[in-house]
């Protein structure tokens, strides 16, 4: 299980309540999660060095634009379109689909690629190999976990020593447990079979994992947002009624080794709710200090 820490305002006491996780090797992170975190309102005195949105499954780089708006200038979003998703059906075609075993490279090099040269179009903005200066991934939903993925195993050493920190914005960070189809088919498993905890502390990339516990899933119920909610958890972490952003739980979005951020409230896309999601100005504010 999780511990987590509620902080409250410095007149009222501190508070703890346990959050459940839904498989045995969370349960062992003893993590501790930020559930009311310092706002900062404005986002360009805290983050002096320019950011690279990741767009999630699904989405489009033009997604972004308000978030991109609050970060610092000079900021980017990989370029990716939403019709560009479909060429990961390319995997369908792969025995290692239906293994469960996929590998990255196997469906996911056109991301890369294009992260690639976002980077170094940053780069050739911001100063040559010698110039002091970094940038924040902020990975959305898949976009976290390809956004480690490339830190770990894709970037060239040039840019990699250019990366300073990872914010997972309703990222599923943890594979889901035996037994529950894994819709990353491996992927997910791969990444932190290879790339545990302890690599993670030891790769000089600070790492902040921001979740939601805005909709609590339910089997029936007369909100269909919450039915919604329920088919969507039990693929990613095998329960259905538990608390997440409507798409990806709450207990999936954490990992060991990183800063955790528990926002009570923020709904997983800009597609589904453009005013009340991770990166709407509001729920902003909770994180912006996660960047450097």
């Amino acid at each position: 299980m999780y511990i987590v820490c509620v902080h409250q305002r410095r007149t009222q006491p501190r508070r703890w309540f346990v959050l459940r996780a839904s498989t045995p090797q969370v349960a062992t992170d003893n993590l501790k999660v930020d559930t009311q975190p310092r706002r900062t309102s404005a986002a360009r005195a805290v983050a002096t060095q320019p950011c690279l949105v990741l767009p999630g499954l699904g989405n489009a780089a033009s997604d972004y634009a308000e978030l991109l708006g609050l970060l610092p200038a000079g900021s980017l979003v990989v370029p990716v379109a939403r019709y560009d998703w479909f060429r990961n059906a390319r995997g369908l075609m792969l025995p290692a689909y239906w293994r469960g075993t996929l590998k990255p490279r196997q469906v996911m090099d056109w991301y890369f690629e294009r992260l690639e040269r976002t980077l170094l179009q940053l780069s050739y903005a911001f100063g040559d190999e010698t110039g002091d200066w970094g940038v924040n991934l902020i990975g959305h939903s898949a976009g976290g976990w390809l956004a480690r993925l490339y830190v770990s195993e894709f970037a060239s050493d040039d840019l990699r020593k250019r990366v300073r920190t990872v914010v997972t914005l309703g990222t599923p960070n943890l594979a889901p447990p035996a037994g529950v189809f894994d819709q990353t088919r491996g992927i997910l498993a791969y990444l932190e079979t290879q790339y545990s905890w302890k690599h993670r502390q030891h790769s000089g990339v600070r790492y902040t994992c921001v979740g939601s516990k805005a909709v609590r899933g339910r089997l029936w119920s007369s909100n269909l947002e919450e039915m919604i909610a329920y088919a969507s958890y039990w693929p990613v972490c095998g329960r259905g009624r538990v608390a997440g952003d409507g798409i990806v739980p709450a207990c999936s979005s954490f990992m060991r080794g990183a800063q955790a951020i528990l926002l009570a409230d923020a709904r997983h896309s800009p597609l589904t709710d453009p005013k009340n999601w991770y990166g709407s100005p509001h729920h902003f504010e909770c994180w912006a200090s996660a960047l450097v």
